[in-house]
């Protein structure tokens, strides 16, 4: 999802019908606490992916 695939291809690359990835697309939306693929990357982004990135970040100020 993340990816930006549609729901058919997911499918196709996992092996199982459109329906199954319709209903654990749900299911993770239901557990996450989002509506929409958009929210849940951006949701993944900020509270997963970002913090872990920013601790390896270095900061340079200049002027």
């Amino acid at each position: 999802m993340a990816r930006g695939l549609p729901t058919g291809e997911i499918a196709d690359r996992l092996h199982l019908s459109p329906h199954t990835v319709r209903d654990h697309i749900k299911a993770v939306f239901e557990k996450v606490g989002v509506s929409s693929r958009g929210e849940l990357v951006g949701k993944l982004f900020t509270e997963y992916y970002a913090p872990l990135a920013e601790k390896n970040m270095t900061r340079v100020h200049t002027g």
